[in-house]
């Protein structure tokens, strides 16, 4: 979701973000409630049809898992159906955003 909220903005909220595909995904440690967890996401490539997010979690600085994440952006809204998340600026208000500029 993350990453979604940052596909997102990269548009300006003009084009529709779906989760298209998991390429790479590695789990380094069980993260078991109450926990509190840190979500990272970083812009690797913005096109227009299709954006590269390298994402990780983290658990008191101590990495629990991290993810390259690839979302399909289109320009077309989708048919309205139960099971869509559409990321939104109303969605981007469930989170606390850290801008880090390198």
């Amino acid at each position: 979701q993350t990453g979604g909220v940052l596909v997102g903005a990269g548009f300006d909220f003009n084009k529709e973000v779906i989760l298209a595909k998991v390429p790479r995904a590695k789990f380094f440690k069980d993260a078991l409630p109450p926990v509190d967890l840190q979500f990272e996401a970083e812009l690797k490539d913005l096109r227009d049809e299709i954006a590269f997010v390298d994402a990780c979690i983290k658990q008191d600085g101590e990495l629990v898992a991290e993810a390259t994440i690839i979302f399909a952006c289109l320009d077309k809204l989708l048919p309205d159906r139960d099971e869509k998340v559409v990321f939104t600026p109303q969605f981007l208000q469930a989170f606390k955003v850290h801008k880090i500029s390198k």
